[in-house]
C-alpha cells in the first residue's frame, strides 16, 4: 500500500509519498515551487538515494544550482533577460548577473497548494497547483500549472499541465532540473538517445547543431564536462537517458515523452564536485523566447502536458 504524510523541513512543509512495502519514497516542498526534495528507490534490495538534495531549509531557499527544481516559464537562459513577443519588448530580472542573463524562470520560488492525492495498492500520487497572476512585469501572462507526482512499483514519474488563463497568446517553456547523485562521475557510464548538440556562444545557442555520437553506447563519463543542450532526433515518441555506476549492477533510466509540445530536448550538466549529474528534460532550448526554436505559444484556455520518469531498468 502507498501512504502520504505531511511533516516539516525547517520552515517549510514537506509532503511525502511512501511505498510501505518497500520503503521507497519521494518528498516534495510545496512552498518552494513544489520542488522534489528527496527520491529513494529500491536497488538490489537496498534503498538508494537518487537525487542530490539541499541539506537545510536555508540552502533550499537560496536555491543555488536550482537542484531538482521546476524550470518555467522558461528553462535555461534568456539572453540579457530581453525578448520580444507580438511586437512588444519585455525585460526579465537578471538572475545570472555574472553573465547578464535571466535563467530558469521563477516558478521554483512560488507556493504550490496540494489539491488531491490518490493512494492505491500499487501506486500513490499527489497533485499540486499554482496560479500565476502575471505580476512579474517581464512576464505579464496569466497561467496555472498543475503537477502530479506519482510513485509506483516501477519508479517515480511527474506530469506537468500548463493552462493559459489570460486573454491573449502566451509564450511558454518547461523543464525540470534533477541532480542525479553518485559517489563520483569517474566510474559512471552514460548512454544518450539519438541527439544533436546545439552549438553555443557564451552558452546561448547560435542556431546551428552538430552530430553527437560520443555516448550513443554506454561510455564512462570520467572527466567529461557537460553544460550542453541536446536536441532529441529519435523518431519515436519517447527518449531515455541511461546512467550506470560501474560499482552497481543496475541501470537508471531517465525517460521523457517527446513529440508535439513535449520534452524534445535534454540538457546535460556536471555540477562542481562531480558527485552528481543534471539530466534536464526541456520543451525548448535556451533563449527560445528570442530564437523561437520549439517555443510553445498557448492560446487562451489552451493547455499542454509533459511527462517524465525515473526508474531502474528491468532486468
Amino acid at each position: 500500500m502507498f501512504a502520504r504524510n505531511t511533516s516539516t523541513f525547517g520552515k517549510f512543509s514537506k509532503l511525502t509519498l511512501t511505498n510501505e512495502a518497500t520503503g521507497e519514497y519521494v518528498s516534495v516542498i510545496p512552498e518552494r515551487g513544489a520542488t522534489v526534495h528527496e527520491l529513494y528507490l529500491l536497488e538490489d534490495g537496498k534503498l538508494r538515494q537518487i537525487l542530490d538534495r539541499y541539506d537545510t531549509d536555508l540552502e533550499l531557499e537560496a536555491n543555488h544550482g536550482h537542484k531538482n527544481s521546476l524550470l518555467m516559464p522558461y528553462p535555461n537562459r534568456i539572453k540579457y533577460g530581453l525578448y520580444t513577443f507580438q511586437n512588444k519588448e519585455y525585460r526579465l530580472p537578471i538572475t545570472k548577473p555574472e553573465e547578464g542573463n535571466a535563467i530558469h524562470g521563477f516558478i521554483s520560488e512560488s507556493p504550490f497548494e496540494q489539491i488531491g492525492s490518490n493512494l492505491q495498492e500499487n501506486s500513490g500520487s499527489i497533485t499540486l497547483i499554482y496560479s500565476y497572476l502575471g505580476k512579474n512585469q517581464g512576464y505579464p501572462f496569466i497561467f496555472t500549472v498543475q503537477i502530479i507526482y506519482t510513485l509506483s512499483e516501477v519508479g517515480f514519474s511527474m506530469e506537468i499541465k500548463t493552462t493559459n488563463n489570460g486573454i491573449g497568446p502566451m509564450p511558454i517553456g518547461v523543464g525540470w532540473h534533477p541532480y542525479i547523485l553518485f559517489e563520483d562521475l569517474e566510474n559512471v557510464q552514460l548512454q544518450l538517445p539519438p541527439v544533436e548538440r546545439l552549438l553555443v556562444e557564451k552558452l546561448i545557442p547560435t542556431g546551428d547543431t552538430e552530430p553527437f555520437k560520443d555516448f550513443n553506447e554506454f561510455k564512462t563519463i570520467a572527466k567529461t564536462e557537460f553544460d550542453d543542450c541536446f536536441k532529441i532526433t529519435s523518431i519515436s515518441d519517447e527518449a531515455v537517458v541511461r546512467l550506470h555506476s560501474l560499482k552497481k549492477a543496475s541501470v537508471l533510466e531517465l525517460w521523457q515523452h517527446t513529440g508535439d509540445k513535449k520534452y524534445n530536448y535534454v540538457q546535460m550538466y556536471t555540477p562542481p564536485g562531480r558527485k552528481s549529474i543534471a539530466v534536464e528534460p526541456m520543451t525548448c532550448p535556451a533563449n527560445s523566447f528570442n530564437s523561437r526554436e520549439s517555443l510553445i505559444v498557448l492560446e487562451p484556455a489552451e493547455s499542454f502536458r509533459v511527462t517524465n520518469s525515473i526508474r531502474f531498468e528491468k532486468k
